[in-house]
């Protein structure tokens, strides 16, 4: 809208550039050293979310993937290592089903019982 209105009106007040300014943001330079934090970024072997665990491990953090298939996420998971120099762990999660994680697999995630 405001480059029509700069066409119709050009000396007006009202001609402004209605964008916002370019983004500032560098996860590089604002995300800050994260060692000794831990992370566990479900379906992080694809998408955005990998790029998320990318992120994360350049930073130092300790990276976990959740996901369903496991060849999938060996590939993704030498990806990241060749990337970032950094071994992300996995966990082979798959929620849809949820009776096959027992007390015991829970308990060794979580450190309690269920």
């Amino acid at each position: 809208m405001g480059n029509l209105i700069a066409r119709v009106a050009p000396r007006s007040d009202i001609s402004v550039d209605l964008r916002p300014p370019p983004p500032t943001y560098d996860p590089q330079r604002d995300i800050p050293d994260l060692i000794g934090k831990v992370a566990l970024v479900t379906g992080g072997n694809s998408g955005i979310r990998y790029h998320v665990s990318r992120e994360l491990l350049l930073k130092n953090m300790r990276v976990y993937v959740a996901a369903r298939d496991g060849s999938k996420a060996r590939d993704a998971l030498k990806s990241l290592e060749e990337a970032t120099g950094r071994t992300p762990g996995f966990i082979e999660l798959n929620l849809m089903d949820l009776g096959a994680y027992s007390g015991r697999r829970w308990h060794s995630w979580t450190g309690r019982r269920s």
